[in-house]
């Protein structure tokens, strides 16, 4: 007798049965025609409603647009007379001018440069302006302008030349110099009389003069600028100095760095007051040595330092 199967019946698998005819399963596999260019400008759902996003974006968008135009019109209308009333406000007119830095000009005279300047509005005043006015005073070698807004006050502060020499030209006329080589007139009624002397000759040019003048700073810087007399250029690749106690003759040179010479003098002069000799002449016309020669008086006792040292 044949046993039943109790498990489940077996699957049995179906075979799909195509719908239509044959030419229509054919006709899925064709390559779709081309598209039109320009056909299509904008994406798939424009030619439907916007979704709600971009609804309310592109409103916002047109809101904004349309307050900023209002407020442009407004601002154009508004722009002209608010100006003209900033222009005539009194609290913003200049009413004081305060200078600092002065020594030997006057306040007076950097007043001068600015009298048409109180009562203006503080808003039109260019302080580049007015430093170009006031550094035109020759004693005046830079001036620096600030303009106090809540005070109504404009702060000038100055930086005056101060003079380094006195410049004694081919036809004996005196001139102050500062350690830029400028050159300033002597005001009436001021007698510098603690100042060194460069004297010029016909043949002095501009360059022999400035080199003169770093020479001075130079002497300044290691305490020997009180020590010298006068300083000549006659001939400017190499200035002569003298000084005031000894009438030392001191032979410099152009062609290397002042300040390298000034530290050389400093050491001959050392050793010329420890040794109680008095020199003749210094020369430092030549790198890395100097030359002394002492006065007769010493040469027979010291006959080594009329060497090269």
């Amino acid at each position: 007798m044949r046993q039943k199967n109790s498990g489940p019946p077996p699957m049995v698998r179906s075979r799909r049965r195509s719908s239509g005819a044959w030419w229509r399963r054919i006709t899925r596999f064709r390559t779709p025609p081309p598209r039109r260019r320009g056909r299509r400008l904008l994406p798939a759902f424009s030619s439907g409603p916007l979704p709600a996003p971009l609804r309310r974006l592109s409103l916002s968008l047109g809101l904004a647009l349309l307050v900023m135009a209002v407020v442009g019109v407004a601002a154009d209308a508004a722009y002209e007379p608010v100006a003209q009333g900033l222009r005539n406000a009194t609290w913003l007119r200049l009413r004081a001018i305060h200078v600092t830095g002065c020594r030997s000009v006057a306040e007076k005279a950097i007043l001068e440069c600015t009298d048409d300047l109180p009562g203006r509005n503080i808003f039109e005043i260019d302080p580049q302006a007015v430093a170009a006015r006031v550094e035109a005073i020759p004693r005046i070698r830079a001036a620096h302008v600030q303009r106090r807004y809540f005070s109504g006050a404009l702060q000038i502060r100055v930086e005056e030349r101060v003079p380094l020499a006195l410049l004694v030209s081919a036809t004996g006329e005196l001139e102050e110099v500062d350690a830029e080589g400028v050159r300033t007139a002597i005001e009436a009624g001021r007698s510098p009389h603690d100042l060194p002397f460069i004297v010029a000759g016909a043949a002095a040019d501009t360059t022999g003069l400035l080199g003169a003048c770093r020479l001075l700073a130079a002497l300044q810087e290691k305490g020997l600028g009180v020590l010298m007399s006068e300083i000549s250029i006659r001939d400017p690749r190499h200035p002569t100095g003298v000084t005031i106690d000894s009438a030392t003759r001191i032979q410099f040179s152009s062609l290397y760095p002042a300040t390298i010479q000034a530290e050389h003098l400093a050491v001959v002069l050392k050793t010329l007051g420890e040794s109680g000799i008095v020199a003749e002449s210094i020369d430092l016309r030549f790198p890395g040595r100097a030359e002394v020669m002492p006065r007769k008086s010493d040469a027979a006792a010291s006959p080594g330092l009329s060497k090269r040292g």
